[in-house]
């Protein structure tokens, strides 16, 4: 049989424009976003841009094809994406898959629910795509509604940091006392969001959880699995950067080394390395 190079598509978080960025854009900062003369407190949106390098770069000595979207800047810095910016997000995709027609797309957090948009039903699933089929592989992801997934995605794999928690917030309020609010770890909440992308048929839902890493897969401060609620308003990543073993880590669930070109047929690509089970993995 032959086969073909498998084509992989990278979706940065709402945080980013490009996911590669200048790493020598600032004088005053290591490629890894720590300040060069302190060594303090790497930049997550710097730390995020050296995975997305490290990740890219990685895929590529596994002879794999990758490409990238690009986001317009954010209006206002730490708000909420408003619709009309998840609609461009989820237009960008969809635009970017159609002439791209990737085996995996690999998204980050507002990212990863601007793929899921783009995939969502036999309408609005990107055309080309629908001939092929597409592992989805989301960082971060979180969603309370049963996603329509259309039949042109095969294949799940949900990935979150071992520290990237999350809390529920009453409407009307911005914010939450971590001392008197359930706080919620992957393990927790993981099997709900799986089970709500495959609401509508078998599909292959998978979880990993990496330990260690935070919702951005940041590296987050070892010691114990998970911080106190006294920690949650004070975590940082001081002297921590682990892009390039990360982007491995990350590598493997993407495309792992077993699978070769002759995975990706050019009639009938499938984008995975068999189908599996649903299930739950921690790494």
């Amino acid at each position: 049989m032959n086969g073909r190079r498998p084509r992989c598509l990278l979706v940065p978080s709402g945080r980013l424009t490009d996911p590669y960025g200048d790493p020598g854009s600032d004088p005053y900062l290591k490629p890894d976003g720590t300040d060069a003369v302190t060594g303090q407190v790497p930049d997550p949106d710097r730390q995020e841009q050296e995975l997305w390098r490290s990740l890219a770069a990685a895929l590529r000595s596994r002879d794999a094809d990758v490409a990238h979207v690009t986001f317009p800047s954010r209006t206002e810095d730490g708000r909420t994406a408003d619709p009309e910016e998840v609609a461009d997000r989820v237009a960008r995709v969809r635009s970017v898959v159609r002439v791209s027609t990737p085996d995996v797309v690999v998204a980050f957090s507002l990212g990863a629910h601007a793929t899921v948009q783009a995939f969502a039903g036999t309408d609005s699933a990107p055309e080309r795509c629908s001939r092929t089929s597409t592992r989805l592989v989301l960082v971060g992801f979180v969603t309370e509604r049963e996603e329509q997934l259309s039949d042109a995605v095969s294949r799940v794999d949900l990935v979150y940091g071992a520290g990237d928690l999350i809390a529920y917030v009453p409407a009307g309020r911005l914010a939450v006392d971590p001392r008197t609010t359930t706080v919620l770890a992957p393990g927790q909440y993981a099997g709900e969001v799986a089970r709500r992308l495959s609401a509508d048929g078998d599909r292959d839902v998978r979880i990993h959880v990496l330990e260690g890493l935070g919702h951005r897969l940041q590296p987050v401060p070892s010691g114990r699995p998970l911080p106190s609620r006294s920690d949650l308003g004070r975590l940082e990543t001081t002297g921590l950067s682990s892009s390039p073993p990360t982007a491995e880590r990350v590598a493997n669930i993407v495309l792992p080394m077993s699978c070769t070109a002759q995975e990706f047929p050019e009639t009938s690509a499938d984008g995975t390395c068999g189908r599996g089970h649903r299930g739950e993995e921690t790494t």
